[in-house]
């Protein structure tokens, strides 16, 4: 409690110039730093993969949508 009022009371500092890409950088070095998604990956990209056709370019495709959807999540 008495943090959140000290919080609520000062000032709040002058800002510093936000450098373009900071976000992004930090993002990605958050999400390469999480072994969560490669263990998502491994166990749930092999289930869609199709045995009758070409193996490869099935997860290879597979990798290709869920990086796009990935992306469009984050840039919203």
């Amino acid at each position: 409690m008495v943090l959140g009022v000290q919080s609520l009371l000062r000032r709040p500092a002058a800002e510093s110039p936000v450098r373009k890409g900071r976000g992004f950088a930090v993002g990605v070095l958050t999400s390469l730093g999480n072994p969560e998604a490669g263990v998502v990956a491994v166990s749930l990209v092999p289930q869609f993969v199709t045995a009758d056709g070409p193996v490869l370019l099935s997860a290879i495709g597979l990798g290709l949508v869920w990086a796009g959807v990935s992306g469009a999540w984050f840039s919203i």
